[in-house]
């Protein structure tokens, strides 16, 4: 099991952790102009190396244009540069607070090419690449933009079935 940890998860105690998971996939912060570093994003990273736990990144973008987009993949590597993430760094790309729809509103073409030019950018720079999405998300991307198919995909799935019994 991977888990993914930000500020709002506390002081984890990485010691039981270390035991429980195969590894952790740390919030770097989040998007909008430039990127707003995770108040536990040190102490996470620092953590996970001491207790040689596997680990890799992820940012919640709020791009709502190319510049915009931009900025947050460049500071994004910056931020991470001096690390050696061992699982993939990713986009996580949604509205799940509702604030794209509030400030801007992009096409679901304009996300789509957004997402692709950073995912490229983390590429380059020599990280595996890897975007977060719910389905009604991949879905809308994927029509308006296949590029989106040669990178890893890490499918939201919040609910699980239950067998009935």
């Amino acid at each position: 099991m991977v888990i993914d940890i930000s500020t709002h998860n506390g002081t984890i105690d990485f010691s039981k952790v270390k035991s429980q998971v195969k590894g952790v996939m740390i919030r770097v912060g989040y998007g909008s102009n430039g990127v707003e570093v995770d108040a536990k994003f040190n102490r996470n990273v620092s953590e996970c190396i001491k207790h040689n736990i596997n680990f890799g990144f992820y940012l919640y973008s709020y791009a709502t244009n190319m510049e915009s987009a931009k900025l947050e993949v460049k500071e994004y590597i910056n931020i991470i540069k001096d690390y050696k993430p061992r699982l993939p760094v990713v986009i996580d790309t949604e509205d799940a607070d509702g604030w794209r729809g509030k400030n801007g509103n992009p096409s679901w073409k304009l996300l789509a090419d957004m997402l692709v030019y950073q995912l490229n950018e983390l590429e380059k720079a020599g990280y595996f690449a890897m975007y977060y999405v719910n389905k009604h998300w991949y879905d809308n991307l994927i029509k308006v933009n296949n590029t989106l198919n040669k990178y890893a995909l890490w499918l939201a799935h919040w609910y699980i079935d239950k067998p009935s019994v």
